[in-house]
């Protein structure tokens, strides 16, 4: 314990967790001034006095009083708020109100308790977290970490760089979200450790940009109004709380500019995290395509490929937070040691009946060994997992040497569907275990998933942009006129196929039984949301909605926009659409897959009522480590959405593969929406 020269006050000195002096003032006692030290600090305070300026006896130092062309800070009420008119125009809009603290290292953080009584969807209301703040007559310099007092579209949230004069700022980081807005009772931080600022909204990520300007200042708080003359009690901060971060090595972004041949004096942005759980599977497969299904018990199940090896049926139970191999297909479909191509793919979205059960199709479909004859594959098999009895039973072949891409299942008249390898389409009578071919529905790519509606109809898709459909009361296959929508501008997935690829189908569709209608995003054309009514006219109607690509390719002229991934999943009980887009960049000289690719992989999420698009920001765990692709997605009961990627790993000797010099690992990834 001691005592400030006027005796006032005291301040506790403990040793932190990382062995740095920590100085605490308690909020209810107040410093006459805080003394610069070496050490760290932290500052709470719950705004008890009735103040106009705020002071906490010579605790803080307000915008007018030191800047001069700024407006003060009061409390009133429990509450930290500003004094703007709230009418000014030109450069003198900008007098926002801010205060600060002083003695602070460069690495700090604010946070605040925002309280909001009347939020006003006309005007600006903002509360503003300030790191590394310096205010000297007619000169205020920092970062600005805002966010607008709203929850709705209007929302945002920003970290701007103050640059001396009044009105002179720059935008480093925006974000406009539903979820950037804060309401009453959120707690709004924001922290600033080398170059890199940082901003989390109730304790989760939002915001981050890295800035090399300001390397000293100090931690503050401020409040914007316009247009609602009068209201600055309607909205501020109910406490506040400035700290000091621990010393800590460089952050992964610096590093990253560091490699890159030094600092980049441009401000690097990332736009919102959306963060993530991941569950690693307990073998070693390193690929997988659409064999994702969450169960209506609540059971993840998941198809894992080893190319040239064995594909891999796993089960996720949450109750026990872990995933479970149920089983080997090529030991339990007896192909393991007699010299022949082994079913090493997954290739579809299981299917569930009115019973619980699962059905899946194992393939193998060019997935090798290729020294090994491709004739020797015996072919694909209906297969069936009855989760109550833990029973996995093969149903009977689907065709020599063939199997499946697509699976759909008429639960009504007990009928499974696929499409074969070479275009063929096939129907399983579950009752009767006997397979019927319907003879070829595309002599080209074959588009990886179908649906089946209300009716029993099937419908799928094939070059360019058409659709056939399997009519159920007249058991005939036949081609529709109607077409799925596609831009032939934008390039398609390999140059040396320009038309006849999987670029102009659809690469993923959902049935949604409440809506009788289905949704799905096309493989090309910069992945285009379209809604297929089968119901409406004599052929059905399909309406593009909007277009899900990555967001770095929306409002521009480019044409190289990498084809779709098969991580689509519809939440028909909640009115959403949940994808996540490929983000590596185009090649021109050869087909590459989604799988490898550095860049940040976001979430993009459809609101189907609202009609909006939303992107949710990269997908990280809460320790940071990133996502890298994703090419499978369903959506459980409860509304939590489950992806299949590529994740980064903190122990390389886990690692199935390696993305630049990041080891990463297949892992079962979970969104919890807000």
């Amino acid at each position: 314990m001691m005592t400030t020269r006027n005796g006032s006050s005291f301040v506790r000195f403990c040793q932190s967790a990382f062995s740095i002096l920590s100085f605490e003032l308690k909020s209810a006692l107040f410093l006459g001034a805080i003394p610069v030290l070496a050490g760290a600090q932290s500052y709470t305070t719950n705004f008890t006095r009735t103040e106009n300026p705020i002071s906490e006896k010579g605790i803080w130092n307000n915008g007018r009083n030191v800047g001069l062309h700024w407006t003060d800070v009061r409390t009133t009420g429990g509450i930290a708020c500003g004094t703007q008119s709230g009418m000014d125009t030109g450069i003198y809009r900008y007098n926002d109100s801010y205060a600060i603290l002083s003695g602070f290292p460069p690495d700090q953080s604010a946070e605040g308790i925002v309280q909001i009584s009347n939020p006003v969807s006309t005007c600006n209301q903002e509360v503003e977290l300030l790191l590394r703040w310096n205010s000297v007559a007619g000169n205020a310099t920092g970062y600005e970490c805002l966010s607008r007092c709203l929850s709705s579209d209007d929302s945002y949230m920003e970290i701007v760089r103050w640059n001396g004069a009044l009105g002179d700022f720059t935008y480093i980081a925006r974000l406009h979200s539903p979820l950037a807005g804060v309401r009453n009772g959120d707690t709004l931080m924001a922290t600033i450790r080398g170059n890199v600022i940082t901003m989390y909204l109730n304790h989760r990520m939002k915001l981050q940009a890295t800035d090399n300007t300001y390397s000293t200042g100090n931690p503050g708080i401020g409040f914007f109004l316009w247009n609602c003359p009068g209201s600055n009690t309607d909205f501020g901060f109910r406490s506040f709380t400035a700290s000091v971060l621990p010393h800590a090595s460089e952050t992964r972004q610096t590093k990253e500019l560091l490699l890159k041949g030094g600092a980049d004096p441009q401000p690097q942005t990332t736009s919102e995290v959306c963060l993530v759980e991941t569950r690693e599977y307990p073998g070693k497969d390193d690929a997988m395509w659409d064999a994702l299904y969450a169960a209506r018990n609540g059971v993840v199940y998941t198809g894992l490929i080893t190319e040239g090896g064995s594909a891999h049926f796993y089960s996720y139970l949450p109750s026990r937070n872990e995933n479970v191999l149920i089983a080997d297909m090529a030991d339990f479909l007896g192909e393991r040691g007699k010299g022949i191509r082994t079913s090493g793919k997954i290739h579809n979205k299981p299917v569930e009946d009115d019973k619980g059960c699962i059905y899946f199709v194992p393939m193998n479909n060019g997935a090798g060994p290729r020294n090994i004859d491709y004739t020797s594959w015996i072919g694909g098999h209906w297969m069936k997992y009855d989760p109550s009895s833990g029973k996995l039973e093969n149903l009977g072949l689907v065709d020599e040497g063939i199997g499946c891409y697509p699976l759909a299942i008429d639960d009504s008249r007990k009928y499974l569907y696929g499409v074969g390898f070479t275009g063929y389409f096939y129907r399983f009578d579950l009752q009767k275990k006997v397979t019927r071919n319907f003879g070829r529905v595309t002599n080209w790519d074959i588009c990886r998933d179908i649906f089946c509606d209300d009716e029993g109809n099937v419908y799928g898709c094939f070059p360019v942009g058409r659709v056939w459909k399997y009519d159920a009361r007249r058991e005939k296959v036949f081609d529709l006129s109607i077409r799925v929508p596609y831009d032939p501008t934008i390039f398609p997935t390999q140059l040396g196929n320009p038309m006849i690829d999987r670029s102009c189908d659809w690469r993923a569709v959902e049935w949604d039984p409440a809506d009788r209608v289905a949704y799905g995003v096309t493989c090309g054309s910069g992945s285009l949301l379209f809604r297929f009514d089968p119901h409406e006219g004599r052929e059905g109607s399909i309406k593009s909605l909007a277009k899900m690509c990555d967001s770095r390719f929306l409002d521009t002229e480019r044409k190289d926009i990498p084809y779709s991934t098969l991580a689509f999943a519809l939440d028909s009980r909640n009115k959403k659409i949940y994808f996540v887009p490929s983000a590596r960049d185009y090649s021109t000289g050869e087909y590459v897959e989604t799988f490898g690719s550095d860049k940040p992989h976001h979430l993009i999420r459809y609101d189907i009522n609202a009609g909006k698009r939303i992107d949710l920001g990269e997908m990280k765990t809460p320790d940071g480590r990133r996502v890298f692709g994703c090419e499978a997605a369903s959506v459980a009961t409860d509304g939590t959405l489950y992806l299949c990627g590529q994740v980064e790993l903190k122990d390389p000797g886990k690692a199935t593969g390696i993305i630049g010099k990041i080891p990463v690992s297949l892992q079962l990834i979970i969104y919890k929406p807000e």
